[in-house]
């Protein structure tokens, strides 16, 4: 969260919590995964518009659904 305050290091820092995103789905932690994004996009506005905060969403909205065509 700290790099998200640094313009240089912004992109990583969304790199950083796509990557942690990811480790929830790993674990088969959709609450958690859910919680994350949540937090992620109050933290960062700009990531829930980002292609990788995107992508997250759709993931989590297929895995709720429990339709693997949308996955």
């Amino acid at each position: 969260m700290k790099r998200l305050g640094d313009g240089l290091m912004k992109h990583s820092a969304k790199d950083f919590l796509f990557k942690a995103g990811c480790c929830y789905f790993a674990n088969e932690d959709l609450i958690g995964a859910k919680h994350a994004y949540e937090n992620f996009c109050l933290e960062d506005p700009t990531f829930e518009q980002d292609y990788k905060g995107k992508f997250l969403k759709s993931i989590l909205i297929a895995c709720e659904s429990l339709d693997s065509e949308i996955f």
